[in-house]
């Protein structure tokens, strides 16, 4: 809300650029970075803070500084709570092509070991539609789509690899 209202001022608004990438922005991150508590359902893990730079009374720059994310969450949610919703939505949104491509075909949260733990209940629809949303935001912000899904592919797989005795 105080950034609509600095935009608004600084002769700015929903349809400028800068808007647009600002709101692509806070998209990728609150999937990335929220998750599922005991007490908020949307619960960011993430630290961050939003720097607004002003020249001549117009909005010149905004810059997203990450400064801390909950890195224990990725590998065992407490038992009332969700991984992050990245997980999740990636696995509801992903088309079949997209799941060969990750090496995902046939994989749900309930056989990822990331995800097993914790609260398990999926609302597939909803987080099928983030993240096509959040898929568009990657395309307003220039971020390739394969490169970032790859890394959480190989993030929720690592975890499954087993290895056997060699003797």
């Amino acid at each position: 809300l105080l950034l609509r209202q600095l935009f608004d001022v600084a002769g700015g608004g929903p349809e400028t650029d800068a808007f647009k990438h600002l709101a692509a922005a806070f998209t990728v991150l609150r999937s990335l970075g929220s998750a599922k508590t005991s007490s908020n359902s949307e619960s960011s893990r993430i630290g961050h803070f939003i720097e607004v730079q002003v020249t001549d009374g117009a909005l010149y720059r905004t810059k997203i500084h990450c400064y801390f994310l909950d890195q224990t969450r990725v590998i065992r949610p407490l038992a009332d709570e969700k991984n992050y919703h990245i997980f999740y939505q990636m696995l509801a949104g992903l088309t079949p092509e997209e799941r060969v491509k990750l090496n995902l075909e046939g994989y749900s949260p309930s056989n990822l070991s990331y995800l097993q733990h914790g609260d398990t209940r999926q609302d597939e629809a909803d987080d099928a539609a983030r993240f096509q949303a959040w898929k568009a935001c990657l395309g307003v912000l220039g971020i390739p789509f394969l490169d970032v899904v790859r890394v959480l592919a190989a993030v929720l797989l690592l975890v499954n690899v087993q290895f056997g005795d060699s003797g």
